[in-house]
């Protein structure tokens, strides 16, 4: 008996210790305030239209937050959602450098091309933004399912960070009606066991940067449903490069990149539910 309670003691113990490390404000939106979640702020728009709302149906606790694609003079309204705790303007303090954003979701689309947009991104004291990531999240869930999204660091010492997300849609089109996401249980994590645990990883690009062509490595543990795009750093889709089925396996891409613009772009591998990314530089001359 004493043994048992030990245990428990240790594991609640355990999870106090997990949860103070989360940095994420309100993550599991249970607390709200004149129908807005608390920390977080939306795009509705009172007495108009209101994409962002609160939903009972939640992965733990009692709620959750759920957003809409509403109609408002007979145009579409995807929701938008991002942290920005009372008092900030640059989003929330954190004080460590995280390796990956976990939440959990689910994901309606009405039309195939509608999508679930995360967006992350780390800032440093002079505001220079150190640390990013985005995913696309295109799988139709009904049941809570754990989304992960990977940081890719361009500096070091981040000091506040800020979380989107929203409903796009991967053709340029407005999203429909009827599609929604709900989300729960947000958290920054220092794990950096993503890609393995997931099935799927991109190794080391090469040449990186590169004025032009660059080839991608990357490998699936399972054969399935796998998608390859090019985003850049607001979670846009610039084009996708594959989305078939692919046997398990190891693979290499080899592209040219003559549309794009210098700068940073992220390559986003998706299979099933899972997505890791991976930044890339392009220096045109």
């Amino acid at each position: 008996m004493k043994s048992k309670l030990y245990l428990i003691i240790v594991l609640l113990f355990a999870s106090f210790i997990s949860y103070a490390q989360n940095p994420v404000p309100n993550p599991g939106f249970e607390t709200w305030n004149n129908g807005n979640a608390t920390d977080w702020v939306s795009n509705n728009v009172p007495g108009l239209y209101t994409p962002v709302t609160q939903s009972t149906s939640a992965h733990l606790g009692g709620s959750s937050v759920k957003g809409d694609v509403v109609n408002y003079s007979g145009t579409n309204i995807p929701p938008l959602l991002y942290s920005a705790p009372v008092g900030s303007q640059s989003g929330f303090p954190i004080t460590t450098s995280y390796n990956v954003l976990r939440f959990y979701y689910k994901f309606v689309s009405s039309v195939a091309n509608d999508v679930l947009t995360t967006f992350v991104s780390f800032q440093d004291i002079n505001n220079n933004t150190v640390a990013y990531g985005a995913g696309n999240l295109s799988v139709v869930s009904n049941a809570w399912t754990l989304g992960e999204i990977p940081l890719n660091y361009t500096g070091t010492n981040p000091t506040n960070a800020v979380i989107s997300f929203s409903i796009s849609n991967n053709t340029g089109n407005i999203p429909a009606i009827g599609t929604y996401f709900l989300i729960d249980d947000v958290s920054l994590d220092i794990s950096s066991g993503l890609s393995e645990a997931n099935n799927l990883s991109i190794g080391n690009l090469y040449p990186n940067p590169t004025e032009q062509q660059i080839n991608l490595p990357f490998h699936l543990n399972q054969s399935g449903q796998t998608k390859l795009q090019i985003v850049d750093l607001q979670g846009r889709v610039i084009y996708t490069l594959l989305d078939q089925y692919l046997p398990a396996g190891d693979y290499r891409i080899q592209e040219d990149f003559e549309i794009l613009e210098s700068g940073c772009y992220l390559f986003q591998l998706q299979f099933e539910n899972n997505i890791v990314s991976k930044l890339f530089q392009i220096h045109q001359n």
